[in-house]
């Protein structure tokens, strides 16, 4: 997961294998991989661990200086909890690594290292979906300024994100939505979109093919596409494997992350 800490120019979060039309009962809904929203949100007292590592490339020229820079971020982590059946709160974080090379210059090479701030969030369904009218949620979520002062926003950086989903057929399901975004420095937001196609290939394989982007203030529109696949290992526990590439310049070169997502066992009697 990118984690939306500081912004969600590339944004949304995630979705895996088997969308909650299509997952047999009682299998896990993820929110790995991608980036679009997924609307459904966990059953009352359901605890719900996602986390990946994801490595992506870069190339930039800037002043006739070339760039190369490759950042991974390590335990890409939500910790998901269903506290009402119409509320799901979480808790993010990640560790990055981020380094820099100029001109292939390896002796030079920059490099930081820590982690990359924590955040706080609720997801609230709006409506589930009717005919032709899309299930919808509401995710907010809150970056702290907390971790390597090289990567945390030295102010509380909000964000938000409207998840949309319409079923399509029995096995194919379409995401979309839309994001705002501050990153605790500028008082300026960006905004994004997510457009996504899934397709449960198997009651326990899915794939998806996915299309975002970012509008950020005074620069160019950033756009990328991805896509991957997902596996129900077993109902509580799946994991995936997707990769992206940057359409226009200033979106990241490449990217590939591979992720697991595992629902604890139930408490309190609460049935999933």
């Amino acid at each position: 997961m990118h984690l939306p800490l500081r912004s969600f120019a590339v944004f949304g979060i995630l979705l895996l294998a088997t969308s909650a039309a299509h997952a047999q009962e009682g299998d896990i809904v993820a929110e790995r991989p991608g980036h679009f929203l997924v609307p459904s949100l966990l059953n009352p007292l359901t605890v719900q661990l996602e986390t990946g590592i994801t490595v992506q490339r870069d190339e930039s020229i800037f002043n006739g200086t070339r760039f190369n820079a490759t950042q991974v971020h390590y335990l890409s982590t939500a910790l998901r909890v269903g506290l009402l059946k119409t509320v799901e709160v979480r808790v993010l974080g990640e560790y990055l690594s981020d380094r820099v090379v100029e001109n292939g210059k390896e002796a030079q090479a920059r490099a930081r290292e820590g982690i990359n701030g924590l955040g706080i969030g609720a997801k609230i369904m709006i409506r589930e979906e009717d005919g032709a009218l899309p299930e919808a949620s509401f995710l907010f979520q809150l970056g702290l300024p907390v971790g390597n002062s090289d990567f945390a926003p030295p102010f509380s950086a909000p964000s938000f994100t409207l998840g949309l989903h319409n079923t399509l057929s029995d096995a194919l399901g379409l995401y979309y939505g839309l994001s705002g975004s501050w990153d605790g420095i500028s008082a300026a937001g960006s905004g994004g979109y997510t457009v996504a196609l899934t397709d449960a290939i198997t009651p326990r394989i899915g794939g998806f093919i996915e299309a975002y982007g970012s509008f950020i203030p005074h620069s160019p529109p950033s756009h990328a596409i991805d896509a991957g696949l997902g596996i129900i290992i077993a109902p509580q526990l799946q994991i995936d494997l997707f990769g992206g590439k940057g359409i226009t310049r200033n979106a990241p070169d490449l990217y590939f992350s591979a992720g697991i997502c595992y629902r604890l066992p139930r408490w309190g009697g609460w049935p999933y």
